[in-house]
């Protein structure tokens, strides 16, 4: 997987054609130009692909977005809340289970 994707940002490195005059930031260089614009999508996707993460799998949307990063409540929601206490019932229930399960083979 990693292999691939590495692949696929060297394909698109070496597609992208450099503009005849390149600017200051690639150092009067086509290479350093291409790895500029690499690094630019790396940031890019990793910073979509965290706010993806963070929305879809934890329900949490960030509070504020700055050039340091994204800042995320610390508050969980009502589903988390909602499934946190549901599994706990049933940590409960299978700890009593077993509790009691125990309790029978030491009697016997």
């Amino acid at each position: 997987m990693r292999g691939s994707g590495a692949a696929i940002f060297a394909t698109a490195g070496v597609r992208t054609q450099s503009p005849a005059r390149l600017p200051g930031l690639a150092l009067h260089s086509r290479v350093v130009h291409v790895l500029a614009l690499m690094l630019a999508v790396v940031v890019l996707l990793s910073g979509l692909l965290t706010l993806a993460v963070q929305t879809i799998v934890r329900g949490r949307i960030p509070t504020a977005i700055s050039y340091q990063g994204m800042t995320w409540s610390d508050e969980a929601t009502a589903a988390t809340r909602d499934a946190i206490a549901r599994l706990q019932a049933q940590l409960d229930g299978l700890t009593a289970a077993l509790h009691k399960k125990a309790t029978r083979e030491i009697v016997r």
